[in-house]
């Protein structure tokens, strides 16, 4: 089956909006850091990946696959809701 992510927006008194978007039209999105980018500990406050953890450097995410797929749907979907 594939992977798609789909948003319904109902306001009331206006017709609905469904945005669906299906991982055959987004690029996979990379889940780690680029090639040759070394893991930093982030800003405080800072959520952004950055492969270290209060412990040390993180294993490196698997890339690609079902779950590249879904990051990217997410991200095509949010930046649709955001227009």
């Amino acid at each position: 089956k594939a992977i798609s992510v789909q948003a319904t927006y109902r306001i009331r008194g206006e017709e609905s909006k469904v945005v669906r978007v299906d991982a055959s039209n987004v690029i996979e999105n990379r889940i780690g850091l680029e090639p040759g980018v070394s893991a930093v500990k982030p800003e405080a406050g800072s959520y952004v990946y950055s492969g270290m953890h209060d412990q040390g450097v993180m294993v490196e995410p698997k890339e690609g696959g079902v779950m590249s797929s879904l990051v990217g749907c997410l991200m095509s979907a949010k930046e649709e809701n955001n227009k």
